[in-house]
């Protein structure tokens, strides 16, 4: 750990005003839209029944592909319903915000580490794998 407090207390700062953002607000909003949400939350159990009972034929010595192939049309069916709902669509544009702006915040983080001025970072679109030996975006 950093022998720094000051860091820590700059990370927590930073936690803190992140939550303030209007950017988390939606983010937390379409959460507990999510959340409150009985038909999603029934078509997100089937998907995950249907998932478990796919994986179990699957791993079966002497495979059944009639079953097999049910199995797969209900994955695909319980995830059709899931992508179609208007609540999770709301969550998936949220959480693709949020990830992309924390993702600019560790290549900002990153570069600085790595000796680079953290004023002059870019954003790189196309996401970290957080693996910097396979990329140089960050800085």
């Amino acid at each position: 750990m950093f022998e720094n407090n000051r860091i820590i207390q700059l990370a927590r700062e930073l936690g803190a005003e992140i939550q303030k953002s209007p950017e988390y607000q939606d983010f937390q909003e379409a959460r507990e839209r999510n959340d409150a949400d009985d038909a999603l939350q029934a078509l997100i159990s089937t998907f995950n029944i249907a998932q478990m009972n796919l994986e179990r034929a699957m791993k079966e010595t002497e495979r059944d592909t009639e079953k097999i192939a049910g199995f797969t049309a209900d994955v695909n069916e319980a995830y059709n319903g899931i992508m179609s709902n208007e609540n999770m669509r709301y969550y998936i544009v949220n959480k693709d915000y949020m990830e992309r702006e924390l993702n600019y915040i560790y290549q900002i983080l990153a570069a600085a580490i790595n000796g680079k001025d953290p004023f002059t970072v870019e954003e790189a679109i196309g996401g970290c794998s957080g693996d910097c030996s396979s990329c140089s975006s960050c800085g």
